[in-house]
């Protein structure tokens, strides 16, 4: 840390369409985009819309029970080895409505439109950044296996970075490493009650990867 105090320290910032261009989200970007002792370097993570779609549902579904139960709410997160946490969320993971039609295209648009509106303001800014798929990270999602093994993905983060193992790493090895379980094993035409109803909605536009990626 410089002698001043003076900084940023690294941190999770979800870009929101509410609040992205909000006077402190602007002057926090310009802020990093300053930096130069050090660079501050962005990694955005990206997911699949639909899956960010399923996993509010499911919390939102999971919160509504323990209302409804009087019982304590289920954490966000389960740690490895926690298999009760595990069973708590699995009980929410399927039976999952989606919006169809004009209402799951909107969502969509209104996606798009926003990582957009990011790319141009990193560029706009000349912030350094990576984009890095949450489904190549964590081996979902409809890649070979060549990929989930290689850790392809974990690999490009870091030489962004310039830290950690950059050739030569696996997806076991990454594995090991983490602290924390997934919540959700279940694909989506498992997770969703009305995937057929999705799928046809979105078979035959811009969005139909969606529902393989």
């Amino acid at each position: 840390m410089r002698k001043d105090m003076d900084g940023i320290a690294g941190f999770q910032w979800k870009p929101f369409a509410s609040t992205w261009n909000h006077p402190y989200a602007i002057k926090g970007l310009e802020a990093i985009a300053a930096a130069n002792d050090p660079i501050v370097k962005v990694v955005y993570l990206r997911r699949n819309p639909l899956d960010v779609k399923a996993s509010n549902l499911r919390h939102t579904n999971a919160k509504l029970n323990s209302i409804a139960s009087g019982q304590s709410d289920i954490p966000p997160h389960c740690k490895v080895g926690d298999i009760k946490c595990q069973d708590s969320h699995s009980q929410f993971s399927s039976n999952i409505v989606f919006p169809t039609g004009s209402d799951l295209l909107k969502l969509l648009k209104q996606n798009e439109k926003q990582v957009r509106a990011i790319h141009e303001r990193f560029e706009m800014l000349n912030i350094p950044f990576v984009e890095v798929s949450y489904e190549k990270l964590y081996g979902t999602g409809n890649y070979t296996d060549k990929d989930r093994e290689s850790a392809e993905e974990w690999m490009k983060l870091f030489q962004h970075l310039g830290v950690g193992p950059q050739k030569g790493l696996t997806m076991e090895k990454v594995q090991e490493a983490f602290s924390l379980a997934p919540t959700n094993k279940k694909s989506r035409n498992e997770t969703i009650d009305n995937f057929e109803a999705v799928a046809q909605t979105l078979t035959g536009t811009n969005y139909e990867h969606y529902l393989v990626e």
